[in-house]
């Protein structure tokens, strides 16, 4: 149940829950809620994030900063927002491999499952049902949950794993996304984005400009044989504040769409540079 928290954004309440993301070289913490309740212009428009744990009794607050990290995904209505260690986030729901499972595998039909939730935005609850059926991206299931409940966690009883978050509900039926779809798009683009290797694994082709700040670089991987540009930044004698400001550059670089941008925080190991 540490898992959930109760979100709010101005008079707005959601559901989000907190889990790590295996990554190739790296895990990742996220708070994970819907698209509906915070996507890309609420994110932009409002400041700051406040989420309640354990039953209100510990109400925190997450600054919705550009330089943060997050995906957005309108048509499985998902959202994650990258968790710091300054947002004093300690309790995490770990999400393993059977998230990932082909869908044909899934045979939860009928299946008892559990939603962890916050009812009416009122303390945190457990409420049990079943499956209907899983059609694409989507779970159909029968539980008896009230308004405020998008984001939820959506586990299977038996084994208890999450397999997807709840979004909507109807009159018969309720509607949850299958997680394993938004994660491996996630995934996919982030990869393609963040590039966790050595500077030294490229091979410099030339020098394509420089400024007051760096030199940019054509590159080729040795790995993917691909050519990239790479800018490098002294930092040798710089101050604390400077350098940070190299480090979100990069970050709000990489939230464009581009194959080709890689983002280092200074993975080469070289303490004179960044790149």
């Amino acid at each position: 149940m540490k898992c959930i928290c109760k979100t709010k954004i101005k008079e707005r309440i959601g559901i989000g829950f907190f889990c790590r993301i295996p990554l190739r070289k790296e895990e990742i913490n996220v708070l994970m809620t819907n698209y509906n309740f915070l996507n890309e212009k609420d994110f932009k428009d409002n400041k700051k994030l406040n989420i309640s744990l354990y039953d209100e009794r510990e109400t925190l607050e997450i600054e919705l900063e550009q330089e943060r990290e997050t995906y957005f995904n309108k048509e499985y209505d998902v959202t994650l927002i990258e968790l710091r260690n300054k947002d004093n986030i300690k309790d995490y729901l770990e999400l393993d491999d059977n998230l990932f499972q082909d869908n044909s595998e899934i045979k939860y039909n009928n299946k008892s499952i559990y939603i962890l939730h916050y009812p009416n935005g009122a303390n945190a609850a457990v409420s049990y049902g079943r499956f209907n059926n899983i059609d694409k991206y989507y779970i159909s299931h029968k539980c008896s949950i009230n308004i405020y409940s998008s984001g939820s966690p959506l586990l299977n009883l038996k084994s208890k794993k999450v397999i997807g978050i709840h979004n909507k509900g109807s009159i018969n039926y309720n509607i949850g996304t299958l997680l394993k779809f938004p994660l491996k798009d996630f995934i996919s683009k982030r990869e393609k984005m963040f590039i966790n290797i050595n500077v030294k694994e490229f091979k410099i082709i030339k020098e394509l400009g420089k400024d007051g700040f760096g030199r940019v670089m054509q590159v080729k991987s040795k790995s993917d044989k691909k050519e990239y540009a790479i800018k490098e930044i002294p930092i040798k004698n710089e101050t604390k504040e400077k350098i940070e400001s190299f480090q979100k550059e990069a970050v709000i670089l990489s939230k464009f769409n581009c194959e080709n941008i890689v983002k280092y925080y200074d993975l080469s190991k070289d303490e004179n540079n960044i790149y």
